[in-house]
């Protein structure tokens, strides 16, 4: 049996807590993410992580709304990188995070796909841009994006300086995102990718192992 501690994130205090934590024998340190009473709780465990070298640093908890399962992924692995693995994610549907957004605990649909993809990304595996779960009104699909959105009096062109010595250009225009070309505004890098951009329009990013 482990036994861990729970507190706010601190950036200012999560140093010094962590070094009280482990010099009383604790086993982990967790830290709530919740964004209208706390800090940020990858920065404080990543604070945390620089000053101790034996207990485990976790969320207590995370949510599966207010972060895209990409950018949890990321950030986890971050913790986890620097503390020399002993990163723990704690997650849930969500409480007192969504509640000063006005919003009720995620739907269990939602939770058990945001799972599905964060375990996706954890592993380094790739997650279909036809899963990203963005609303069209907010961002739309890098598909749908045609020259006639490019704001007027700022031409398109063929940016060939990071091209040098490829033997092609890349395409970029005004108000669209490198990494697209004209014909059917397909992609070619998407702009989107957490990390290793795979074959067949997924994006992946880092394991904990890489």
């Amino acid at each position: 049996m482990q036994l861990w501690t729970t507190g706010v994130a601190s950036a200012r205090g999560a140093a010094r807590t962590a070094q009280e934590i482990e010099a009383a024998g604790w086993d982990g340190m967790l830290v709530v993410d919740s964004q209208n009473l706390s800090g940020d709780p990858y920065v404080s465990l990543a604070l945390a992580a620089t000053v101790t070298t034996r207990i485990g640093l976790g969320t207590g908890v995370t949510n599966s709304v207010t972060r895209h399962a990409a950018a949890t992924a990321t950030a986890i692995a971050s913790v986890h990188r620097i503390s020399n693995g002993r990163a723990v994610l704690g997650i849930g549907r969500g409480d007192s995070a969504l509640a000063h957004l006005g919003r009720a605990p995620a739907r269990l649909g939602q939770f058990e796909r945001y799972l599905r993809h964060l375990q996706s990304y954890l592993a380094g595996e790739s997650v279909s841009f036809d899963e990203i779960d963005i609303p069209p009104e907010v961002a739309p699909p890098l598909s749908g994006l045609h020259l006639h959105d490019a704001p007027p009096g700022q031409p398109h062109r063929l940016d060939r300086r990071r091209a040098r010595g490829r033997g092609k250009g890349r395409y970029q225009g005004a108000g669209r995102g490198r990494g697209q070309r004209p014909e059917g505004d397909r992609p070619v890098r998407p702009s989107c990718r957490a990390g290793d951009v795979h074959a067949g329009g997924r994006c992946r990013a880092p394991g904990l192992g890489h």
